[in-house]
């Protein structure tokens, strides 16, 4: 079975290589990818703290939960209406 080689190797005993992998072209991001990032880890972020939120909310009254689930259905309503 054949070995797969994800790089160069170097034997420092010796100081050579071993075997020199091909050099590999690594892009690096741009701006606008890497404010899409952040605006996606920010969003995840965000429903984190929504669902533990709601899952704290779960042992407090009738009242609260209901005015946190009219306030989360009428965010999610407000987003359904939008177009993409």
């Amino acid at each position: 079975m054949p070995v797969q080689r994800f790089g160069s190797v170097f034997d420092l005993s010796k100081g050579e290589f071993i075997y020199r992998a091909e050099p590999v072209l690594v892009q690096k991001k741009t701006a606008i990818e890497i404010r899409n990032d952040s605006v996606k880890r920010d969003l995840d972020n965000a429903l984190d703290k929504l669902k533990s939120i709601a899952d704290e909310n779960k042992v407090g009254t009738n009242k609260d939960m209901r005015r946190l689930t009219e306030d989360i259905l009428r965010l999610v309503n407000k987003w359904t209406d939008r177009v993409f």
